[in-house]
């Protein structure tokens, strides 16, 4: 998880497709209070019955980053696909109770 590669203390951080992050504890603290804010979002969508279109709306309207990001991509690089296990999370996670 996010909190024990923190709990490591890591200066420098290497992804996958986007290479080292010198500053890796901020770029880790990033991706944690992004993911703490996508699943709010994600039960908050499947509460209201938002359809997948929808929710992206929403993550482009609270997640300030995303909606830079999503402007500066072409729509094949759209971030409904980043978004759509979130998505099907947040219904999963209502049904559960």
């Amino acid at each position: 998880s996010i909190d024990r590669i923190l709990g490591l203390r890591p200066e420098t951080l290497c992804i996958a497709h986007f290479g080292p992050h010198e500053n890796a504890i901020e770029h880790l603290n990033r991706i944690r209070n992004r993911s703490i804010l996508w699943d709010r979002l994600s039960i908050q969508a499947a509460k209201e019955g938002m359809d997948l279109e929808e929710f992206t709306s929403l993550v482009l309207e609270e997640d300030e980053l995303m909606n830079q990001i999503e402007e500066s991509h072409s729509p094949e690089r759209s971030l409904k696909g980043g978004l759509l296990g979130f998505h099907m999370y947040g219904k999963w996670k209502l049904e559960q109770g």
